[in-house]
C-alpha cells in the first residue's frame, strides 16, 4: 500500500480504548475518525485543539491515519529528546529531558526526589515531638514537646528502586 497525500486536522475528540483515534475537523464542518500512529512506546494522546498530520492510505476509500502532531521544540537541540505532560487545556506539566550530553532533568512543577547518598535537611515542626519527660515515682508522667520548629541535615542512607514526584 502506497500513501498519497496529507492532510492537517485539528483535534475536536478522542475515542480511547485497545487503540486511540482522533476525531478531526479537516475542513469546515468536516469530521474524521482516525487511528493515531504514535511511535513505539508512547501511548499520548493528543489535546483538543492539537494539530495533526493524516495520511490517505493507498487503495482504499476514505480510510485516513493520523502519524504525527505539530509540537514546539521545547529547546530541544540535535539528538536530545524532551517528553512532557500536558493537562486537557493543553497546559505543560511534567517534563523529562534527555539531554546529548547524558544527563536526565525530571521536572514536576518544582517537586523534588532524592536518592541514597543526597543530602537532606528535614524539619520538624514545632509541638510535634517529646523532647523531654518529667515525673514518676508514683506522679504522672509530663511530656515537653520541642517548643521551635527544629531543623537537621542528613544523608539518604538506602532508597526504592522507584519513583513517585507528584502529590
Amino acid at each position: 500500500m502506497g500513501i498519497i497525500g496529507g492532510i492537517i486536522g485539528r483535534v475536536l475528540d478522542h475515542e480511547i480504548n485497545k487503540r486511540i483515534y482522533t476525531i478531526l475537523e479537516t475542513r469546515t464542518g468536516y469530521n474524521q475518525k482516525v487511528p493515531l500512529y504514535n511511535s513505539p512506546g508512547d501511548a499520548s494522546v493528543p489535546c483538543k485543539d492539537d494539530r495533526i498530520l493524516i495520511i490517505k492510505i493507498d487503495g482504499t476509500t476514505g480510510n485516513y491515519a493520523a502519524i504525527g502532531m505539530l509540537v514546539e521544540a521545547q529547546g530541544a537541540k540535535p539528538g536530545e529528546k524532551i517528553f512532557y505532560s500536558r493537562d486537557s487545556n493543553g497546559n505543560m506539566k511534567a517534563i523529562l529531558k534527555m539531554l546529548n550530553n547524558g544527563e536526565i532533568h525530571l521536572n514536576d512543577n518544582g517537586k523534588k526526589a532524592a536518592r541514597a547518598g543526597d543530602t537532606v535537611k528535614i524539619k520538624i515542626p514545632a509541638s510535634t515531638f517529646i523532647v523531654s519527660v518529667s515525673g514518676g515515682s508514683g506522679a504522672p508522667a509530663v511530656g515537653t514537646p520541642n517548643i521551635t520548629d527544629m531543623e537537621f541535615d542528613g544523608e539518604i542512607v538506602s532508597g526504592s528502586d522507584t519513583t513517585f514526584i507528584g502529590d
